[in-house]
């Protein structure tokens, strides 16, 4: 659940960041719409490492 929410995180960060970066920094738009898009991307990533990662394998043996 961590992953998720750590992901959701970076989602919502890059949504709003995009707008921030324009406006207020003064960056091209282009480059603050790459920025926008490399954190939702990397959110997303997150997002399927969580849903898809690696699990605990059991321990043979009965414990």
């Amino acid at each position: 659940m961590l992953y998720v929410a750590i992901g959701f995180l970076f989602i919502s960060v890059g949504s709003v960041i995009e707008g921030i970066l324009f406006d207020v920094v003064g960056l091209s738009i282009f480059v603050a719409g790459t920025i926008q898009t490399t954190l939702v991307a990397a959110g997303m990533l997150i997002i399927l490492y969580s849903l898809h990662g690696q699990m605990s394998q059991p321990t043979q043996g009965g414990r």
